[in-house]
């Protein structure tokens, strides 16, 4: 019984044995992640690293600093006996051209299942046996004659095998996988991510138009004229900057070329020198 037990609880967690990594990926990259090099990318440098995290978000910022694109994740909840392999999340990075994988392995709490279990019942055989005497009594010509008998006898019922089943609760514990997926990107002509201002800092610094830095680059231009996040970059060059998306064209129309920008930071207002990196090939 407990084999029994043992064997569907592992079919109910393991699942299938396709790569699950590769059935739940989602991309991120607008369809770049091909394994060739998306516009912004580094070619795939055939390796990939592979790390785990108790923290994706926060691993995942320090890549982007480092240089890194995010291409897509992978998530799913399967049962406590099925992890993926090395193998199978190796064989989709090198497939969508990822560099670097951080693998995270979270408690889903457990679902609850009955499964029946079959008990086969053989037929069961009796003997009943008798036995007893038989006396006789015979009489000619005026001759008697009495006898007695011994008997001995046996009857045998058979009743056909049956099988039942028996339901048994048990319970399977359940994880959730995630795997993000990350590309080392060229170097940036500036190195920033961009957002729109959040409505905290519009109120601080009295304006709505302008391009919020999240994040810079290490070793970028924008690192290394000491940039910061939660600057507000207004004008870049003799173009004002309204929207990260004016900071995206107004960056890539000045590749190469040392520029000036005026941002905000800390409610002041400060003018910066930086000399941009050219386009990459």
């Amino acid at each position: 019984m407990k084999r029994i037990l043992a064997c569907i609880a592992l079919l109910i967690s393991a699942g299938c044995s396709h790569n699950n990594v590769a059935k739940f990926y989602k991309d991120a990259s607008g369809g770049a992640s091909t394994g060739l090099s998306p516009a912004g990318a580094a070619i795939y440098s055939g390796a990939t690293e592979i790390r785990s995290t108790d923290d994706q978000i926060r691993d995942g910022t320090i890549l982007m600093r480092r240089g890194y694109a995010f291409l897509g994740n992978s998530s799913y909840t399967a049962g406590a006996s099925y992890n993926p392999t090395e193998k199978e999340i190796r064989e989709h990075a090198a497939r969508i051209g990822a560099d670097y994988v951080l693998v995270s392995t979270l408690s889903a709490g457990s679902s609850q299942a009955v499964i029946p279990v079959p008990q086969f019942h053989p037929g069961q055989t009796s003997v009943t046996y008798s036995s007893g005497n038989i006396n006789s009594y015979a009489s000619s010509g005026g001759v008697a004659a009495r006898g007695t008998t011994n008997y001995q006898a046996s009857s045998t019922t058979r009743t056909a095998p049956s099988t039942t089943s028996t339901l048994v609760p048990i319970s399977v514990a359940r994880y959730q996988f995630d795997a993000t997926f990350w590309k080392k990107s060229k170097p940036p002509i500036l190195g920033v991510n961009s957002d729109y201002i959040p409505n905290e800092v519009r109120q601080s610094i009295g304006r709505s138009s302008g391009a919020f830095l999240k994040l810079i680059i290490d070793d970028s231009p924008a690192f290394r004229a000491n940039l910061l996040p939660g600057d507000v970059i207004v004008q870049l060059g003799d173009t004002i900057i309204e929207t990260p998306l004016d900071l995206n064209a107004a960056v890539a129309a000045n590749a190469g070329r040392t520029v000036q920008l005026r941002l905000i930071r800390s409610n002041t207002e400060k003018l910066v020198q930086v000399r941009l990196n050219p386009k990459s090939n």
